[in-house]
């Protein structure tokens, strides 16, 4: 706050910016340790750390966190849609592969929560599978797509999205779920996911992990 600025102006650029602690139940907590790590950009001990690089730490912690909170509930807040899209901060373009910074623990943790589809994302042309969302159905709350390929189409998705989910099961044609039953999408990649524009950034929440 500007009141904690007075006597330190340098600090006036982090007013707004949370500052982080943990109970000792937390500091037990293996899967909170885990989310704490994957947001850590340095090797330095936490205690070494300079106020900059403690900051991004928070950033990328309370990201996951609150992502995982908007996972977690049924809520639709016709201005705020949007998928779970984890990825590595080290990949900077399209075509760089990274992997291997726990993305897909947190599909399995939701797993453990809600009921939950996963669908394995490498299956080339995968939206173009009719029956791809066949699993899904009004008990589902969250559609987990694993490790999409590089040229995974996102625009496809914009109308389960923002609109409602009709899935296609072999043998019994076409269902719309209600709207208000809304599930939500947690996808992880390795790459870049391809797109630009207003469109594509409305319908994605981004969560960066560390090696």
């Amino acid at each position: 706050t500007a009141e904690d600025c007075k006597d330190a102006p340098e600090l006036k650029k982090y007013i707004g910016e949370w500052t982080l602690d943990f109970s000792e139940e937390g500091k037990k907590c293996d899967f909170l340790q885990f989310l704490l790590n994957t947001s850590r950009f340095n090797n330095k001990p936490l205690h070494q750390y300079e106020i900059d690089e403690a900051m991004n730490t928070n950033r990328h912690l309370l990201s996951k966190l609150t992502a995982i909170g908007y996972m977690l509930h049924r809520h639709r807040d016709a201005s705020r849609q949007a998928a779970v899209i984890g990825m590595d901060v080290k990949m900077s373009e399209v075509g760089t592969s990274n992997g291997r910074s726990g993305k897909s623990l947190i599909g399995i943790f939701l797993e453990n929560m809600v009921p939950t589809v996963t669908i394995p994302g490498k299956k080339k042309d995968l939206l173009d599978d009719r029956f791809v969302f066949e699993e899904v159905d009004e008990r589902t709350e969250v559609v987990f797509i694993d490790d999409v390929r590089i040229n995974f189409d996102f625009e496809m998705l914009f109308p389960y999205i923002t609109g409602k989910f009709t899935v296609e099961k072999k043998g019994m044609g076409k269902m719309t779920l209600a709207s208000e039953l809304t599930q939500k999408f947690y996808i992880t990649t390795n790459h870049a996911i391809r797109g630009e524009g207003g469109s594509f950034k409305d319908r994605q929440i981004t969560i960066g992990f560390s090696d």
